[in-house]
């Protein structure tokens, strides 16, 4: 398909977003990047759950109208915190590289 982009799994970005908060204690600032970042996962995935009875085309057509703008939102947010990534944890901006 033209003008497609590949994102991967919601779910596996999801996780990485849980895992951290798992991993962090309560009074860290971490804390607070990790809580947005899913929450923006979250938002998605409250969108796909109402758009699943919908057919592929009004799907889609929801999609641009309902996700994009929240996707837009949270690459931004990504590329302001990618700065923010420890150099020791490059393989995390490697991995995610489409």
């Amino acid at each position: 398909m033209e003008n497609v982009t590949l994102v991967g799994c919601w779910a596996h970005a999801r996780r990485g977003f849980t895992d951290v908060l798992k991993s962090l204690p309560t009074n860290s600032i971490k804390l607070v990047a990790a809580t947005e970042g899913l929450n923006f996962c979250n938002q998605l995935f409250s969108i796909e759950r109402k758009l699943k009875e919908l057919d592929p085309e009004e799907r889609y057509e929801q999609r641009l109208k309902q996700s994009k703008p929240v996707l837009d939102v949270f690459l931004s947010w990504l590329k302001i915190h990618e700065q923010k990534v420890l150099q020791k944890a490059a393989w995390v901006k490697q991995s995610h590289t489409v």
